[in-house]
């Protein structure tokens, strides 16, 4: 619940249809799981797949193999790390725009944020960013060039000098 699955299977009818060529992969078990099997069985069911419990290597895979990546968390994030993670990895995240997610797509991901809990805006943004490839390559290289900005080879030092100022202060 706290990941917006439901805001995301409620999104998925309108991406299906407008969106011929779309799957719909759902990472991750839980008590949603049967909302899941639900919406498989529902129409265009049979393009979701769910992998419930992917390890750390599955979960990259998956994400390398995403063209984008949903993240419509609908309640506040503290920081967006799964985001950069699927930046890392290729995918464009589009995701709720809470405080934590929005804080790591500022500066050019902006478009990519959504109403938290609003699966119109989602499915609308999911259909926009599948039909335009230049835009989806142009956010993809942002995303690769903003998780490089965000990994913790080059937000390491600035902490370890943080922590050195403090501990010297003391």
């Amino acid at each position: 619940p706290r990941k917006g699955l439901d805001v995301l299977l409620s999104a998925w009818p309108e991406v299906a249809a407008r969106v011929p060529g779309a799957r719909l992969t759902i990472a991750g078990g839980g008590s949603l799981e049967p909302l899941v099997h639900a919406a498989m069985s529902a129409p265009h069911g049979e393009r979701i797949v769910l992998v419930p419990s992917p390890d750390d290597n599955a979960a990259r895979a998956l994400m390398a193999e995403a063209d984008i990546f949903a993240a419509p968390a609908p309640f506040g994030e503290s920081f967006g790390i799964v985001l950069i993670e699927a930046m890392a990895g290729g995918a464009v995240p589009v995701a709720a725009a809470n405080d934590g997610y929005a804080s790591v797509l500022a500066g050019g991901g902006e478009e990519l944020l959504v109403p938290p809990g609003d699966a119109s805006a989602l499915a609308a943004r999911l259909v926009a960013l599948a039909g335009d490839a230049p835009t989806l390559s142009r956010l993809r290289d942002w995303g690769a060039t903003r998780s490089s900005a965000l990994d913790i080879v080059a937000t390491g030092p600035s902490y370890l000098a943080l922590y050195e100022d403090a501990l010297a202060s003391s």
